[in-house]
């Protein structure tokens, strides 16, 4: 039970007590009496309401504090406030969604969320699947995160960018691919102190699929290659390095004097060379002219550029851009 007084009337209720315990002060008090200060204070200053228990202990131990019975507006049940709150939440509901409607929420409320529920179906030689995975052979990244504090997991598959230059890419393109494929929005995160981002998004089931089925490595990127699963056809390659090239690659221009226009050049970088061997392979035989270098490939000239942009077709705004504004000053007579 709680004691409700009249306003203020709590509060010199406990000023009383002080003073007839002759404490120096609060602290004093609340150890000679064995209370939470964090707890008296609050309801020294009305913030909670004073328990019976502890009015009883204090009348017992000061009898002249019964003056105060009269200030005593009633006695409620301890969880009272949470009753009144309850009900006042459920009109709320009900106005909102209805009744009935509520009713089959109560009935559900037990059962997980029909996404925890549902089957993962995914199709790895759809076009936009395979653009996703090409992307996460890039910048992207799944890692199975413990909370220290609380100890719950989290799934998480992320990619990472230039805050800038890749956030029309991250929030437009990866985010749109996302959503119909996994029923994901994901989180977009900036870090400004590294002028980067994150786009993120919590997928229990798919980690481990990317993980079990197509042999993407959880945590650090050791020994990333393309799967087998994908058969050396190149209506499936172009896709993957389409994704790879939108987060992995570059486009700029050597501005040599001993060329008439700015020389283009396109490279593809990254620490796997198991992979880069493998796009290696895959360019060469759909004849473009590669050359490796130490950390990734790398084409050039316009034609290269021009033929790249025609079967590869990069989705990355930064790239395209760049494309245009080239092919717009190099036009012919």
């Amino acid at each position: 039970m709680q004691i409700i007084f009249q306003k203020e009337k709590q509060k010199e209720f406990l000023t009383e007590a002080i003073k007839l315990s002759k404490s120096k002060n609060i602290n004093q008090f609340c150890n000679f009496f064995k209370f939470n200060r964090r707890t008296f204070k609050n309801w020294h200053y009305e913030t909670n309401h004073l328990p019976q228990p502890i009015y009883n202990k204090l009348i017992t131990a000061f009898p002249k504090l019964k003056k105060f019975n009269k200030f005593i507006l009633e006695k409620k049940e301890s969880n009272w406030g949470q009753k009144k709150g309850g009900k006042s939440s459920y009109n709320k509901m009900v106005l909102k969604y209805g009744e009935e409607e509520l009713k089959n929420r109560q009935k559900n409320g037990g059962k997980k969320s029909k996404r925890y529920n549902e089957p993962l179906s995914i199709n790895i030689y759809n076009k936009q699947f395979l653009e996703f995975y090409g992307a996460l052979l890039g910048d992207g990244w799944i890692s199975i995160i413990k909370s220290k504090k609380t100890n719950k997991i989290q799934w998480i598959i992320g990619f990472s960018g230039h805050s800038k230059d890749d956030k029309n890419y991250l929030s437009k393109r990866i985010k749109g691919i996302c959503k119909p494929l996994f029923s994901r929005t994901g989180y977009l995160h900036y870090k400004p102190n590294t002028n980067s981002m994150e786009f993120t998004f919590g997928h229990k089931k798919l980690l481990y699929f990317l993980n079990n089925n197509l042999n993407f490595p959880i945590g650090l990127k050791k020994n990333l290659k393309i799967s087998e699963k994908y058969n050396s056809k190149w209506e499936n390659y172009k896709y993957i390095i389409r994704g790879l090239f939108d987060t992995d690659g570059s486009l700029y221009f050597d501005k040599d004097p001993r060329y008439k226009t700015h020389y283009p050049i396109l490279e593809i970088s990254n620490k796997s060379d198991i992979l880069v061997e493998q796009i290696k392979k895959i360019l060469i035989s759909q004849n473009f002219r590669i050359i490796r270098y130490h950390s990734g490939l790398r084409l050039k000239g316009k034609d290269q550029l021009e033929r790249w942009f025609k079967k590869i077709k990069p989705k990355n705004k930064k790239h395209i851009l760049k494309y245009k504004k080239f092919i717009s000053n190099n036009k012919g007579p």
